[in-house]
């Protein structure tokens, strides 16, 4: 015979609750835990230095990439270049923005009225 009162309650796993009544017992879930503050350096990687603004279009008369400036050739070997030739490169490559003729104005330029 259980000699149990109605307060006395039991439970078979702590926090699963009175098995007689269905009521649920809550588990202590103790100290939080600390945390953890994730630092950006762990991101940092030694990349290659990149020119690269993530615009990737290749201009149809120049020939050349309208977001970095660097030729086709260029892109594709950039990884396996020294890194004073990748600087070289670098440095030359805001003159090149200039061969880049930027068309205003759409079909009304085009067409004669673009300008009054």
């Amino acid at each position: 015979m259980d000699e149990r009162g109605p307060d006395d309650r039991v439970s078979e796993d702590p926090g699963t609750g009175d098995s007689r009544t269905g009521e649920r017992m809550t588990k202590d879930p103790g100290p939080k835990p600390e945390r953890q503050i994730v630092k950006d350096d762990i991101w940092a990687r030694n990349e290659i230095e990149s020119p690269c603004v993530k615009i990737c279009v290749i201009h149809s008369e120049a020939k050349i990439c309208v977001g970095c400036y660097r030729t086709l050739s260029e892109i594709g070997a950039w990884s396996s270049i020294t890194a004073p030739e990748r600087r070289r490169i670098m440095d030359e490559l805001p003159s090149r923005a200039a061969s880049l003729v930027k068309r205003r104005g759409g079909r009304a330029a085009r067409l004669g009225r673009g300008e009054e």
